[in-house]
């Protein structure tokens, strides 16, 4: 669910098991617009600021009171209303100007945020995923769609004292079908003494706070210097590769990362043990996996020099241009996946993006 498509998230309710609801009609959009454009010192800084917020109503949702032959069962109806809102700000400026050297530089910047305001009829749903347990995207009030909904960890296991003293997780003392030292303590959200789906909680989602972009260009002289620089804070990545090769889920090859897992008391706090089946649901949704994607990329760098004007013109061409530019220079974050930009918020695996150098010339007759 996003800008551009509020209702998205929203309509990933149950699938329906009945006929359609004849009465269903179109969803419902009310937006506010409210903008500011300013020009300042003689032109030299342009700011431009928008505020937006958009109330989708009559969502499409599947609702369960229906009773047809005796079974229960989900009908589409008009119900619920979905509410996004933000600010867009521009800011295009000159910082140095003078016969030799300038510098321009122009921000764009964008905040987001996304709520459930009401179900009406329907109610809180969750969307599972693609062979992981445990955990799912959910929906409920007064929270963004699609977040992430799975368990909080709170350290590893060093001992069957610290399990005795703990939320029960899996009984038993057989450390083959039940928790033993080395498995990943799980928090008691709930402080029932149990540890179960009840205690699955918000554990972020994929929807940036703000995202932005700064582009410079700063000439001197001959040459020409451009920088692109774009960056996104807030938004989480499930992380489903580290989850494949990290978990002994699969008989194929794992993450170097597991060469420091636990093995005995005080060897590790943050890989569990290495063991199959996973009686403790070491591998079930939790923030071990949902990792934060902030990042800052250098996007892209170019630099260009153009030869003198009374050189071009003894060769008989208007304009000549040498350059050379990478895209994808450095990226800093903290997500350990391959790239921070995944769409949709579950890193399957993918290939990321490429670093990527070009060196060419432009000539103008």
């Amino acid at each position: 669910m996003g800008n551009s498509s509020g209702t998205e998230g929203a309509n990933q309710g149950a699938a329906p098991t009945a006929p359609s609801n004849p009465d269903i009609k179109w969803e419902k959009n009310e937006q506010l617009d409210i903008g500011v454009d300013a020009s300042l010192f003689k032109n030299k800084l342009s700011v431009n600021l928008d505020y937006y917020q958009k109330r989708s109503k009559d969502l499409i949702l599947y609702v369960v009171p229906i009773n047809v032959s005796g079974n229960y069962v989900s009908v589409p109806y008009n119900t619920g209303t979905l509410q996004n809102r933000g600010v867009d700000l521009t800011i295009s400026g000159t910082i140095l100007s003078s016969k030799k050297l300038n510098w321009n530089a122009n921000l764009v910047m964008g905040t987001f945020s996304n709520k459930v305001i009401a179900f009406g009829l329907g109610s809180a749903f969750d969307r599972g995923f693609a062979r992981i347990s445990g955990g799912s995207l959910r929906t409920d009030i007064d929270l963004p769609a699609n977040f992430f909904y799975g368990f909080q960890t709170d350290g590893i296991f060093q001992s069957y004292e610290e399990i005795a003293k703990s939320a029960v997780q899996t009984a038993g003392t057989d450390p083959s079908t039940s928790t033993a030292p080395g498995d990943i303590k799980f928090k008691d959200i709930n402080s029932d003494g149990i540890i179960n789906d009840k205690d699955r909680t918000n554990l972020g989602n994929s929807f940036p706070q703000f995202t932005y972009g700064i582009n410079n260009t700063i000439s001197y002289k001959a040459l020409e210097l451009r920088i692109f620089i774009q960056g996104s804070q807030g938004n989480k990545v499930l992380n489903f590769t580290r989850w494949y090769t990290e978990g002994g889920v699969s008989n194929g090859n794992y993450s170097k990362d597991v060469i420091n897992r636990w093995t005995g008391e005080g060897t590790s706090n943050t890989m569990p043990r290495l063991i199959l089946n996973d009686p403790n649901g070491n591998n079930r949704v939790s923030d071990r996996f949902v990792e934060d994607a902030s990042y800052i990329r250098i996007k892209n760098v170019r630099l260009a020099y153009s030869l003198p004007e009374k050189w071009t013109k003894y060769i008989g061409i208007g304009r000549a241009q040498a350059y050379g530019s990478v895209q994808n220079l450095l990226t800093f974050t903290k997500y350990t996946g391959l790239d921070p930009e995944v769409g949709g918020g579950v890193d399957y695996g993918f290939y990321p993006q490429a670093r990527t150098f070009l060196f060419g010339v432009t000539l103008d007759f």
